[in-house]
């Protein structure tokens, strides 16, 4: 069986932040992580390859900050992660609900319960990923 994937969703200012803390609680809880800095080359066609990734992902995370929500393959990829209807899991740092609302990032993850990025938060929800890559080993 295939391996566990999560798609990481995020803008490119972020990604100190994602791979300090967000990457380590995915790669912790047995998954593997499809980040996009990582995993394509230069010259490689980045739409297709995002698209084939998104295909391939039992979830997203999405790491929604002030630059992360004006990024549009931020929400391309909320988008297409419902469309297949796969897990969301939206991380916030920096922004309020109010904030993800104006920009009409809450229309699209609906009602899904939002994490902060902080340790404890990150550690709960590793050890949640965790059941669910046990669960579909």
């Amino acid at each position: 069986m295939a391996a566990y994937r999560v798609f990481l969703s995020h803008g490119s200012q972020d990604l100190r932040l994602v791979r300090k803390y967000v990457l380590p609680a995915i790669v912790a809880a047995g998954a593997e992580a499809f980040l996009d800095d990582e995993c394509i080359d230069y010259g490689d066609d980045f739409r297709r390859r995002l698209l084939r990734e998104l295909r391939r992902c039992e979830e997203a995370v999405v790491v929604l900050t002030a630059s992360s929500m004006s990024r549009p393959w931020v929400c391309a990829e909320i988008g297409g992660t419902l469309l297949r209807r796969r897990r969301v899991v939206p991380m916030t740092y920096g922004v309020s609900e109010a904030v993800l609302a104006g920009a009409g990032v809450l229309s699209l993850i609906g009602s899904n319960h939002m994490l902060k990025i902080r340790p404890e938060s990150l550690a709960r929800f590793s050890e949640q990923l965790r059941m669910r890559v046990a669960d579909h080993a």
